[in-house]
């Protein structure tokens, strides 16, 4: 996981969609059980940016279930699913 390109990304205006490992750490103002979670906001926040005094991302988590039982977290900047809707973001998934 890479907070400096993700900055750069979105620094550039540009957007992505990222597959997220599990030990990534993300931050949400809500606590949700992870059996069902589906989507929603995020923060971003490696111990080494805070460490530098660098901003939280917000960044927008989604979960997709699948076929074989396991589950494919992604993480995209994209944060309206009016732009990348959760079914979208499996297919580009999908699509790789």
């Amino acid at each position: 996981m890479g907070y400096d390109l993700f900055t750069d990304i979105l620094n550039a205006k540009a957007a992505f969609l990222v597959r997220v490992a599990s030990r990534a750490y993300l931050y949400t103002d809500q606590q949700q059980p992870l059996s069902r979670y589906r989507e929603g906001l995020v923060y971003y926040w490696p111990g080494h940016a805070q460490k530098q005094g660098r901003p939280p991302l917000l960044l927008r988590l989604i979960r997709v279930v699948g076929k074989k039982g396991h589950d494919v977290w992604l993480l995209t900047s994209v944060l309206e699913s009016t732009r990348l809707s959760h079914r979208q973001a499996a297919a580009i998934y999908r699509w790789r």
